[in-house]
């Protein structure tokens, strides 16, 4: 009885979040990862864009991908992101297909990215099921060499102590 007044309770509190915005994504490019004729993988990149005011969390990514007449027939990953407010940027989606796949044939890519709104009760609505929001995806682009990925930035400062540091209690080197 508790759970049922719990479910009533969020599906209530869920259904005001019906009104927010959604976010959109595009396919923007396909990048041959490795490729021989035992298997190939294909990285798509996806623009996400989210015009609303709150971050929205991403739970799923669901899809399906083809490429150079093969197929990947269905995947689920983490969405391990948040979409930031008001913002865009990248996600990227490997897909495996089973043989070659050629830089310049065609991929596509369609399927669903599974988010969840802002609100303390709606993470809760989506793991209980009740409320589970998400947009559909589709789009091709021609496989393309991989590109170089920067060097990650060291963001750890490094401290280190000056060679003329003063001790405690004398006066600074000049």
């Amino acid at each position: 009885m508790a759970r049922c007044a719990t479910a009533l309770a969020l599906l209530m509190g869920a259904g005001g979040l019906v009104g927010c915005s959604s976010p959109t994504l595009s396919v923007v490019s396909a990048e041959l990862i490795e490729s021989s004729d035992s298997g190939s993988v294909v990285a798509f990149t996806l623009d996400a864009k989210n015009a609303g005011e709150d971050a929205l969390p991403t739970r799923y990514i669901a899809y399906s991908a083809q490429a150079g007449g093969l197929a990947f027939n269905a995947g689920e990953r983490s969405g391990e992101a948040t979409l930031r407010a008001a913002g865009e940027q990248q996600i990227v989606i490997p897909a495996s297909f089973p043989g070659r796949v050629s830089v310049g044939e065609m991929a596509s890519i369609n399927g669903t990215l599974g988010y969840t709104q802002p609100g303390p009760l709606a993470s809760e609505a989506f793991d209980l099921g009740i409320y589970r929001p998400s947009v559909s995806f589709s789009g091709s682009a021609t496989i393309e060499e991989p590109r170089p990925r920067a060097k990650p930035i060291r963001t750890t400062p490094v401290l280190s102590k000056p060679k003329d540091e003063a001790k405690a209690g004398e006066a600074a080197p000049k």
